[in-house]
């Protein structure tokens, strides 16, 4: 994508040089054929500034024209941010040819320093060895908070995130007749919600 971005701003360039000669003698060839017929004074006076401007307006229309050329209409166009709600939302993906509908959704805080492949590999080993509606949480090292969740598939649930939500979160997928796995992955267990988390971690960090 780099490549075809430098490849395109390069001939943008190169076509400036040719439409600022091409514009330029447009702008001669209109004031010889004014001169001729005896209009062409004042152009050499009050309006000799809209020379630069005429070649300035023809550039930036042929270049722009080209823009839309040399630029597909997809990648003109603003892509949409997705917002932390969607992940929540029963709603299908919908992709290129229709919905897309996921079979799976796995929620992963920011503050995990720690977590490793092998440690997401545990969180997605239920939904190989059961095929029922489920739900599998790792919890905090107090065994109070949710930090990950595995929710298959995904839809009819209320999360509760916030103070002694692991709980929370079993009880709500036994009442929506989900099966819980309770996932014990040791590299999900730690995170940093204190200035002491951030101290052990420096202390990690520094060992390597």
């Amino acid at each position: 994508m780099r490549i075809v971005a430098a490849f395109i701003g390069c001939l943008l360039l190169v076509m400036a040089v040719v439409v600022a000669a091409l514009s330029n003698g447009l702008r001669v060839t209109l004031i010889c054929a004014l001169a001729y017929y005896e209009v062409g004074s004042p152009l050499h006076g009050p309006f000799h500034v809209l020379h630069g401007l005429f070649v300035a307006g023809v550039g930036y229309a042929v270049l722009f024209a080209g823009l839309r050329v040399l630029v597909p209409k997809h990648e003109r166009q603003p892509r949409a941010i997705a917002s932390s709600a969607a992940v929540a939302s029963p709603s299908p993906a919908r992709g290129r040819f229709g919905p897309l509908p996921a079979s799976a959704v796995l929620i992963l805080p920011a503050d995990l320093p720690f977590a490793s492949v092998e440690d997401i590999e545990l969180m997605l080993r239920p939904r190989t060895t059961d095929p029922r509606p489920l739900i599998a949480l790792s919890s905090d090292e107090a065994g109070e908070g949710t930090n990950a969740l595995l929710l298959a598939p995904p839809g009819d649930f209320v999360f509760h995130y916030g103070p002694g939500s692991f709980r929370a979160h079993c009880r709500e997928a036994e009442s929506n007749g989900r099966a819980v796995h309770i996932v014990d992955a040791s590299g999900l267990r730690f995170d940093l919600d204190t200035e002491s988390d951030w101290l052990v971690y420096s202390r990690q960090a520094v060992r390597g």
